[in-house]
């Protein structure tokens, strides 16, 4: 017995390891006993996570990153199947701004999005912001205004729409005396003030001051338009062309002058038909005194001084200011006289002769005829 105490007392140190992860036993004072309990009586056995050969022995190491987020996220998913309501765990982990660990200054503060949508597999941060994007599928508008029939998604939009009802345009412009409803539409209105046009056209030269008219002009470079009329074979790159169009088949003029009988299908028209009631020609001439309803007018007008005839004819080299001019030459190429005479045979190039040879059938020349006969 003392030969088997005096043998394990001059034993290596480091044949006497503790298992891995458990601290070697410490002496408690100067009389405690050797550590027999290493040895073991004949016919028993340690057990696996104990024996140990030479050579086999591992050293402990650290976990590199890639283990240690791997090792993180298994606790996380463990967790969340532990969970009876983990949408109620993530939403308040989502609003408290901390990551799947709880902790902003650990390893896992960057918000990770567990919560997978069914029907598109949208990945979001919270079980809020899950509920929030199943409505989009379902089509289900929980919030309605009290003032009128809409209804919206978002508390948010509705919120944002009340302020139409109200009145209220709480966004104002630090440059004039703009407000607007929504912050967005004051941020776009700063950009008429500073001239940026952060939206470039990749096929020209053209900038914008909106994404939306960015878009819209790239249908020119495409000349894609996706407007269909159901009525006939005209396409539009607008909406909105589509909707003015489809006026002319029903027939129906929505804006209606309120000083005479005369209506328009667009408001442009109204608004251009009510100077020649005021008698305000707003368009001036920066050259003469001449001033003009309408700017197209003013800018036909700017022609006559600056000499420029921007409309050439392609089989002569005459040039012409304005376009009905080139037209109405191109008819002399092709000998198309397009206006007929009711009463007789003959035909013209220009509707003013033609007005000019009807005097002829109502007997308005007959009294020259007569002297030239005489």
């Amino acid at each position: 017995m003392a030969l088997m105490q005096a043998s394990s007392m001059a034993a290596p140190p480091k044949k006497m390891m503790a298992p891995l992860g458990h601290a070697p036993p410490q002496r408690e004072g100067p009389d405690r006993a050797p550590q027999s309990h290493m040895i073991l009586p004949s016919g028993m056995s340690c057990p696996p996570l104990l024996i140990r050969k030479e050579g086999e022995f591992q050293a402990p190491r650290l976990l590199d990153e890639k283990e240690m987020r791997a090792n993180e996220d298994m606790q996380q998913k463990k967790k969340n199947r532990k969970s009876v309501t983990p949408c109620k765990v993530r939403e308040q982990e989502g609003r408290g701004g901390k990551g799947a660990g709880g902790d902003e200054n650990g390893p896992s503060s960057k918000v990770q999005k567990n919560f997978i949508c069914d029907h598109c597999y949208g990945a979001f941060r919270s079980g809020y912001h899950l509920k929030r994007h199943i409505l989009i599928h379902t089509g289900e508008k929980p919030y309605a205004c009290a003032v009128c029939d809409m209804r919206f998604i978002q508390r948010y939009h509705l919120e944002r729409h009340s302020l139409i009802h109200t009145g209220v345009k709480p966004y104002a412009c630090s440059m004039c005396d703009m407000r607007f409803f929504q912050r967005y539409h004051l941020e776009r209105h700063r950009l008429t003030h500073t001239g940026v046009k952060p939206y470039a056209c990749s096929m020209c030269d053209m900038r914008f001051f909106q994404r939306y008219h960015l878009a819209r002009h790239s249908l020119t470079h495409t000349g894609v338009k996706p407007y269909a009329c159901s009525m006939c074979d005209m396409r539009f790159f607008q909406r909105y062309h589509l909707a003015r169009h489809s006026l002319t088949h029903t027939g129906v003029k929505p804006y209606a002058c309120s000083m005479c009988d005369m209506r328009f299908f667009q408001r442009y028209h109204l608004a251009r038909h009510t100077l020649t009631h005021t008698g305000v020609k707003p368009y001036a001439c920066s050259m003469c005194d001449m001033r003009f309803f309408q700017r197209y007018h003013l800018a036909r007008h700017s022609l006559t001084h600056t000499g420029v005839k921007p409309y050439a004819c392609t089989m002569c080299d005459m040039r012409f200011i304005q376009r009905y001019q080139l037209e109405r030459h191109s008819l002399t190429h092709t000998g198309v006289k397009p206006y007929a005479c009711t009463m007789c045979d003959k035909r013209f190039f220009q509707r003013y002769h033609l007005a000019r040879h009807s005097l002829t059938h109502m007997g308005m020349r007959l009294p020259i005829l007569k002297l030239s006969q005489n």
